[in-house]
């Protein structure tokens, strides 16, 4: 099982799910700003609110946190909202065209908290591309400002990007910030992280596998296994029944045959996909175009969290590559054959 869903981390809660504390808290978390001479009002001469005044302290000692006063808060009443959005973003089926981290802005101090990934998505057989910025401070898209609209708040390309290329539960992305430690977490749990790995592990290449079957086979099939998730690293949408897919020539992780093509990819109703050879001149997939940086982006500085990639590491491990071969059927004169050259 090369690639796994996310699940949600204990512990995470967006901003806005904080109760209100009660008003003895609040004293003494303004007591002890005031002790280490931390302003407890903000520019307007008000008292901040419990948010801030924890968001002061975890500054202070140098702990991560939310800075608030920067994000478009998310109300708990707008989950509808959200779920419109990423049943919309379910329709489309966008290409990675490229992504770019960057940190700090010129002319200003390199606050960690600046950090933030562009994502560039367009749709098979267009030009226009969606810049989608993921950062600590919030997410923001260049659709609602070409439309006049805020540019923070969720339309269908953020929803894309965090929940089909970083992998992020349905929960999750509904947040209005990350603090450093969650997103690096983000990353290191992504499509993109596993995809990596599983470059690692010979018995995840598909370029071995299909190296083992003739090339003069006139269809290939893979039957899945039980529960088992193959993901397209072009889309990041899931390899269906019915679909086709080729090997990577840079990795060895599999991309939908027609992922440029405008036609929507077929589904069947059945167990297995159709595999092609990958052609001698075929383009890198997503991941492979900006390695490096994925390599870099991709490693968790924090301890793992629920849903980690270890077990799956050790499955990968365990499982030879004849596994894979043994759910090989392919076609030849009219044929149907096995691996092993068995007409069936």
């Amino acid at each position: 099982m090369p690639f796994k869903e996310r699940s949600f981390p204990l512990g995470w809660r967006p901003l806005d799910d904080i109760e209100r504390w009660p008003r003895r808290t609040m004293d003494g978390l303004r007591m002890v700003c005031e002790e280490l001479n931390i302003h407890v009002d903000d520019k307007r001469r008000l008292y901040k609110d419990e948010v801030e005044f924890m968001n002061d302290l975890m500054k202070h000692y140098g702990l991560p946190y939310r800075d608030a006063s920067l994000c478009a808060l998310c109300n708990s009443q707008n989950e509808d909202l959200y779920d419109d959005y990423l049943s919309d973003a379910q329709k489309f089926r966008y290409n990675l065209v490229k992504a770019r981290r960057y940190i700090g802005i010129p002319d200003r101090d390199e606050d960690p908290l600046n950090l933030t990934t562009v994502f560039y998505l367009k749709l098979p057989g267009s030009k226009p591309e969606r810049l989608v910025r993921i950062g600590p401070k919030g997410c923001s898209c260049c659709c609602k400002f070409f439309s006049g609209e805020r540019m923070h708040g969720y339309c269908r390309h953020i929803l894309y990007v965090l929940r089909f290329i970083l992998n992020c539960p349905k929960g999750l992305p509904f947040r209005d910030a990350f603090t450093l430690q969650e997103y690096d977490n983000i990353f290191a749990h992504s499509y993109p992280a596993q995809a990596l790995k599983n470059a690692k592990y010979p018995n995840e290449d598909w370029r071995k596998v299909l190296d083992r079957i003739t090339r003069d086979a006139e269809v290939i099939t893979y039957t899945f296994k039980k529960d088992e998730l193959l993901v397209c690293l072009n889309c990041f949408r899931p390899l269906y029944p019915g679909n086709c897919a080729s090997p990577c020539l840079g990795c060895g992780n599999l991309v939908h045959s027609d992922c440029g093509g405008k036609k929507d990819l077929p589904r069947i109703k059945a167990d297995f996909i159709y595999l092609e050879h990958p052609e001698p001149k075929s383009t890198n997939c997503a991941i492979c175009r900006d390695r490096e940086q994925w390599e870099v982006w991709t490693q968790s500085r924090g301890p793992p969290l629920p849903g980690d990639y270890k077990s799956c590491e050790e499955e990968m491990e365990q499982e030879p590559l004849e596994s894979k071969l043994e759910r090989i059927r392919y076609k030849k004169v009219g044929e149907q054959y096995t691996y092993h050259g068995s007409q069936e």
